[in-house]
């Protein structure tokens, strides 16, 4: 895009096509959202498209049938990130509640959305009795970032964990899911 600022008069047309293209889409479009809102730095522009999805089955649809010319950035918790003041040009995907469960499993198991902050997910396992998560309290942000940019503190980290975590299979939920862990105590 030529323009410094991605908010023009294309950002609602570029909306309404994306919305033409995708009768069936459940999740949410948006037209120049200001990025600002959603980091923690509070700057930088708007996203000349925001999609929050619906879920998995949503996410999936979106981005099967979305044009390769059109940029796709996705972001998380902010936590991370700097925008700059023209905005993003393209589409910014956010996951939002269809992606922020989670369940506590048998055997000391985990399962947690790639929405969910790591704070969260610390503070779930320790709730079960599940030890060796408590690294993710010091982690700002989510679990798709921490998967992504393998999060880590005090000597710990998101690839590190042995027997380790793994992105969920698919149909099982976009996240994290981490295989039987010990109880604490």
């Amino acid at each position: 895009m030529s323009s410094a600022n991605v908010a023009d008069e294309s950002t609602g047309r570029r909306v309404s096509e994306l919305a033409a293209r995708l009768p069936d889409l459940r999740g949410r479009l948006k037209s120049g959202v200001a990025l600002a809102d959603l980091t923690w730095f509070r700057v930088g522009g708007p996203a000349q498209v925001l999609y929050t999805p619906a879920d998995e089955a949503d996410l999936a649809y979106f981005l099967a049938r979305m044009p390769a010319e059109i940029p796709i950035t996705v972001i998380g918790l902010g936590s991370n990130l700097l925008v700059r003041d023209g905005g993003i040009e393209g589409v910014v995907i956010r996951l939002g509640r269809g992606f922020g469960e989670i369940t506590i499993e048998e055997g000391y198991r985990l399962r947690a959305g790639a929405a969910v902050p790591d704070v969260k997910v610390a503070r779930a396992a320790a709730d079960a009795g599940i030890a060796g998560l408590s690294f993710y309290r010091g982690i700002p942000g989510s679990v798709g970032g921490a998967l992504r940019m393998n999060g880590g503190a005090h000597g710990r980290g998101t690839r590190r964990r042995s027997p380790g975590p793994h992105p969920c299979a698919a149909g099982a939920g976009a996240g994290l899911c981490l295989p039987p862990l010990r109880r604490l105590g």
